[in-house]
C-alpha cells in the first residue's frame, strides 16, 4: 500500500523521508500547475455564469502519496454540498 503525506504547512514537508522529498517536490510543483490551470478554469465559468467565486475550490492541502510512480498520476476534487 502507498504511503500518504498531508501536507498543509511547510514544515509538514519533513514527514516525508529525505530520499524521497525530491520526488514529492517535483509532483507538487506538478500540482500546483494543475491547480493553476483549474483555477483560470473557475474564472472562465464565474464569468460565463456572471457569478463572482461561485466556482472557488479552497486549496488549503495537498496530499502526495507515494506511489513510486513519476509525475502526477491522479487528482481528486470534491464538492462541498450546500448546508
Amino acid at each position: 500500500m502507498s504511503r500518504r503525506y498531508q501536507i498543509k504547512t511547510v514544515v509538514d514537508f519533513l514527514n516525508v523521508p529525505k530520499y524521497k522529498r525530491a520526488e514529492c517536490l517535483a509532483d507538487f510543483q506538478e500540482w500546483l500547475s494543475i491547480m493553476d490551470n483549474h483555477k483560470e478554469l473557475e474564472e472562465l465559468l464565474d464569468q460565463l455564469a456572471d457569478t463572482k467565486g461561485a466556482f472557488q475550490t479552497q486549496h488549503n492541502s495537498f496530499t502526495w502519496i507515494d506511489d513510486g510512480k513519476r509525475g502526477v498520476s491522479g487528482v481528486e476534487f470534491s464538492v462541498k454540498g450546500e448546508d
